[in-house]
């Protein structure tokens, strides 16, 4: 009697799960290695931004805004001054300038992609001609995110993001996400 109850009470609780999409989701975050939840957070952030600080308070913003919400552990943004590419903001020891002709940029934006990931540079062939100048960047800057700040197919900046607090990769959601609010990032 008393097993029979276990085994109906857990089948019960099993189709319960099944219905509310509730077991699927926790099995798929955990198979995918997908960190979810922080879209809605870092957009009401985002949103909330003060813009006319200066640029090194923008920057401390910004920094910790990410560094709480997306968990990396760092951020560098360069500007174009007309002549280069300049470190305006920078949490962690990176490079300070960038050539303002920097191919991999062009690529990016011609194939409509103002993210790029360093895990995402050998198997996204919509980045393949990018990968070199991109690859150099990330090494020798250290970072793993690179988000284009952009007017039309003008490159004015882009920020670098260091890796996150416990290494884990950056993903699709993360993309989603940096896609998705692009626009509070300028």
């Amino acid at each position: 009697n008393r097993l029979l109850f276990i085994g109906i009470l857990c089948f019960a609780l099993l189709a319960i799960f099944l219905r509310t999409n509730f077991l699927p989701q926790i099995i798929s975050r955990r198979s995918t290695g997908i960190a979810t939840g922080y879209d809605k957070s870092l957009e009401r952030k985002l949103a909330d931004l003060e813009y006319n600080l200066s640029v090194e308070n923008f920057g401390d913003q910004v920094a910790k805004i990410l560094a709480s919400e997306v968990k990396c552990t760092g951020i560098n943004i360069l500007i174009s001054n007309g002549n280069e590419f300049a470190s305006v903001y920078s949490s962690y020891p990176s490079i300070s300038s960038l050539p303002l002709e920097y191919p991999a940029f062009d690529v990016m934006m011609g194939v409509g992609r103002q993210v790029a990931f360093k895990n995402q540079l050998e198997s996204h062939h919509a980045l393949a001609g990018a990968r070199a100048g991109l690859s150099e960047l990330f090494e020798k800057d250290g970072s793993q995110a690179c988000i284009l700040l952009a007017e039309g197919y003008r490159v004015f900046g882009f920020i670098l993001l260091n890796e996150k607090n416990l290494g884990n990769d950056y993903n699709k959601y993360d993309y989603t996400i940096f896609t998705k609010l692009y626009p509070y990032f300028f």
